[in-house]
């Protein structure tokens, strides 16, 4: 199964989360927790890494509209890290404190 997963970003100097990153994360229903080093790489070579990427980015859209519901204060930004090309076509989703 397919789940996102947030990683926190801080701004070191202050020690402040200022966001999150929605990452891919793969539990396979026999071999557990699946590496996205492993699993990442497959989906690109069968042309499925842009699936997988608007299907991570719908998914943390969901939840930001979820949070944003309840008082949530997290705004949508993309990121401006370095990403694969096939990524210059869906901007990576990471929520960031207004």
């Amino acid at each position: 199964e397919l789940q996102v997963a947030y990683q926190p970003i801080y701004r070191l100097p202050e020690g402040t989360l200022v966001g999150f990153e929605a990452l891919a994360r793969w539990t396979h229903a026999e071999l557990g927790v699946v590496n996205p080093q492993e699993f990442v790489p497959i989906a690109e070579e069968a042309g499925l890494a842009l699936a997988l990427t608007e299907y991570i980015l719908a998914r943390a859209c969901a939840h930001l509209h979820q949070w944003q519901s309840r008082g949530g204060w997290w705004r949508w930004a993309p990121a401006r890290s370095c990403s694969p090309p096939w990524m210059a076509t869906v901007p990576k989703p990471v929520m960031i404190l207004n």
